[in-house]
């Protein structure tokens, strides 16, 4: 029968297959959320004079900034000439400018103007304010959930991405708890999700 089968599987097996199904399921509901984000900003986007190209361009600058040509080209996946195109064309939007390296004036660093913070900041809040949304419809036991998954990947990334050991950071208040009084779940929020709009 398929329960003695189950039965011999090692608990350690099991725990693989579970630990693999639950990141698909996160992966699921990553790209749920991704799709959602995206479509809310869509609008946005469409309304701007600037390419698909240009457009990716502003978002990598807004990262990564100041950035040398090289840096823009690695990060996009395209060559160097194509990057210096796109950034002349940003340049002569008003959305970006260069600047000669002070440590070394053959290369030029890029980075956003003025002009282009704000068109950024701007499109930026057309999501942020939706997933603000979103975010306060969960219960507090959600609300803790996810900032310890999202505190553990922020470490996990920063770790890979400055080569050092990630460091666990202390938790807010909200994910403190005393083990004589555990938070109770707030009547108002009782439904996973919270409250319909």
């Amino acid at each position: 029968m398929q329960s003695d089968n189950v039965a011999h599987v090692p608990r350690s097996v099991l725990m693989l297959h579970q630990r693999a199904d639950l990141i698909d399921e996160i992966l699921k509901a990553r790209s749920t959320v991704f799709q959602a984000t995206s479509a809310l900003a869509a609008p946005a986007w469409l309304d701007l004079e600037l390419t698909m190209s240009q457009v990716k361009g502003l978002r990598t600058l807004a990262h990564h900034t100041p950035a040398t040509i090289t840096q823009i080209a690695d990060v996009l996946k395209i060559s160097q000439p194509t990057a210096s195109q796109l950034v002349d064309r940003l340049v002569q939007g008003g959305l970006a400018q260069r600047t000669e390296d002070p440590t070394d004036r053959r290369r030029m660093l890029v980075r956003l103007t003025k002009k282009g913070q704000q068109l950024n900041e701007r499109l930026r809040g057309v999501w942020r304010t939706r997933f603000r949304h979103w975010l306060e419809r969960m219960n507090t036991d959600e609300l803790e959930a996810l900032y310890r998954g999202y505190d553990a990947l922020a470490r996990i990334v920063s770790a890979e991405n400055s080569g050092g050991p990630s460091r666990r950071r202390r938790s807010p208040a909200i994910g403190r708890r005393s083990p004589q009084h555990p938070p109770s779940r707030p009547r108002a929020a009782a439904g996973r999700g919270g409250p319909s709009p």
